[in-house]
């Protein structure tokens, strides 16, 4: 059931592609893990900083 689609429409898809639900999932993973990494090094600065260590800043 396929539609034609003009040559002019397949050359801007192939140049102009989105990213698939694949992709996607995959970027915000990155950037969750990305995140989460950031976040533990900040906490570590704190607990540093505070003179406790990350565990005992956890249970504050």
């Amino acid at each position: 059931m396929s539609r034609h689609m003009p040559e002019s429409l397949r050359l801007f898809n192939r140049t102009h592609n989105r990213p698939t639900a694949a992709t996607k999932r995959e970027r915000s993973a990155e950037a969750k893990a990305r995140c989460d990494r950031l976040r533990k090094i900040e906490d570590m600065k704190l607990a540093k900083e505070m003179g406790v260590s990350l565990s005992e800043l956890g249970a504050i």
